[in-house]
């Protein structure tokens, strides 16, 4: 049992870790000029028909919760450069909230989970892919997030965790074409685990 001076200690620790991990981010945002794939993004986003345009020229696969989050940011009062990296930038900060949440549910040590979210706030991966106008930070944050949802739930087994777990599977499905198989393995992960659950209390 950690005491009320440690847990304020590891709340400190943790959210500046966070700030670190915004700071690395938004750092020079809008410096680099847009590359291809960024130019298309927001391609889409000006196009005036948003939804009907991705799904004509990217496909019904493609998903929209990253153009929606960049048409949003393009209000922003900055280079639309760099406001079209801005949802990059939160995602990116909260991918390193998610490992830092998932670490901690996973082992119970404070040290760990510093250190984890510490290696993340400034992997210079992290960093890149936080700094573009793609959706990679975006799917990232979500599968560590829902990640995270599926042990609490499995921990709690509250009805409102699981509808948690739920309500981040809808984003993560809305995030990235390959968010589908990773829902799949979490409900395989949950089946086997309350198949050896019922098992354990049913062996005959």
């Amino acid at each position: 049992m950690t005491s009320p001076r440690d847990r304020r200690r590891f709340a400190f620790a943790a959210a500046g870790i966070i700030g670190l991990a915004f700071l690395v981010r938004i750092f020079q945002l809008g410096t680099d000029s847009f590359w291809v794939d960024e130019i298309n993004v927001l391609a889409f986003v000006r196009s005036g028909h948003l939804l009907t345009d991705l799904r004509a020229r990217g496909g019904p696969f493609e998903p929209p919760l990253h153009y929606l989050a960049v048409w949003a940011a393009s209000a922003l009062p900055m280079g639309f450069e760099a406001a079209a990296r801005v949802p990059a930038v939160v995602f990116g900060t909260l991918e390193v909230g998610a490992v830092m949440l998932l670490t901690r549910r996973l082992t119970r040590r404070n040290d760990v989970t510093l250190l984890a979210g510490a290696f993340l706030a400034v992997a210079p991966f992290a960093v890149r892919y936080s700094q573009e106008n793609r959706y990679y930070a975006t799917f990232s944050a979500l599968h560590l997030l829902t990640w995270w949802l599926v042990v609490r739930s499995l921990q709690e087994r509250k009805r409102s965790a699981f509808l948690w777990w739920g309500a981040g599977v809808g984003l993560l499905i809305l995030s990235h074409p390959f968010a589908p198989l990773v829902v799949l393995v979490q409900l395989a992960t949950v089946g086997w685990i309350a198949r050896a659950e019922h098992k354990r209390r049913n062996p005959e």
